[in-house]
């Protein structure tokens, strides 16, 4: 789960200690969740796994092992009832988004854009 008091003692520090924060519990993850997290990132909320697995590129048993490591991790949360995921916060999908840069960012940027 999301560290309390790390969270607040980067909201003290303004917003780049709050991106230092999530910088440093997206560092932690392993390749398959980083990437299911920056496609959910760029999709945005209302996040289906067939859809962040397809946009990640991922197989299906990678995709499902790094759905369950942002649950755990806190960075992504289910609603009881529907198919869909969402992001924990705002900063976390601005964090993610801002990272993603050059020929990476165009694909899945366009993405989005998927049916």
């Amino acid at each position: 789960m999301v560290n309390e008091a790390s969270l607040e003692a980067g909201l003290d520090q303004g917003s780049e200690g709050v991106r230092a924060v999530i910088g440093e519990r997206l560092s932690r993850l392993s390749a398959a969740a980083l990437a299911l997290a920056q496609a959910g990132a760029v999709l945005g909320q209302g996040l289906e796994f067939r859809r962040l697995r397809a946009v990640a590129d991922l197989g299906e048993d990678t995709a499902l092992q790094g759905y369950e490591e942002l649950l755990r991790a806190g960075l992504l949360r289910e609603v009881e009832g529907r198919r869909d995921a969402f992001l924990s916060h705002d900063r976390v999908r601005e964090t993610l988004r801002d990272a993603l840069s050059g020929p990476g960012a165009c694909c899945f940027t366009s993405a989005r854009w998927m049916p």
